[in-house]
């Protein structure tokens, strides 16, 4: 599975639909210095009996698409760091959102 190569006219649309705010903390970004985070992690996705694990799990298709724009938020980098590659819970959402919050 080949990873997705985001144009300036994704990281565009992904900064505009959240209104230039992490999708974590709120805190707003910078164009030029955000990530683009897999909610899903990427790498889950390399395990196809994990995947469909994954899958069934979250009540989703089997078609998901892990690079699929429905996947992909915006984030600043400490919330993405903090999330790393974990598939967190609404409340970890809230987590990772509130401990970098603390930091600015």
């Amino acid at each position: 599975m080949a990873r997705r190569q985001f144009t300036i006219g994704d990281r565009y649309a992904f900064y505009q639909a959240y209104e230039g705010l992490c999708s974590y903390c709120r805190r707003p970004l910078e164009f030029n210095d955000f990530e683009i985070d897999h909610v899903i992690a990427w790498h889950l996705a390399t395990d196809p009996q994990e995947w469909a694990e994954i899958l069934e799990k979250h009540g989703l298709p089997a078609n998901f698409d892990v690079e699929g724009d429905e996947n992909l938020r915006p984030a600043c980098r400490p919330c993405n760091g903090s999330k790393s590659g974990t598939l967190p819970t609404r409340s970890e959402e809230r987590r990772v959102g509130k401990e970098c919050r603390s930091r600015w």
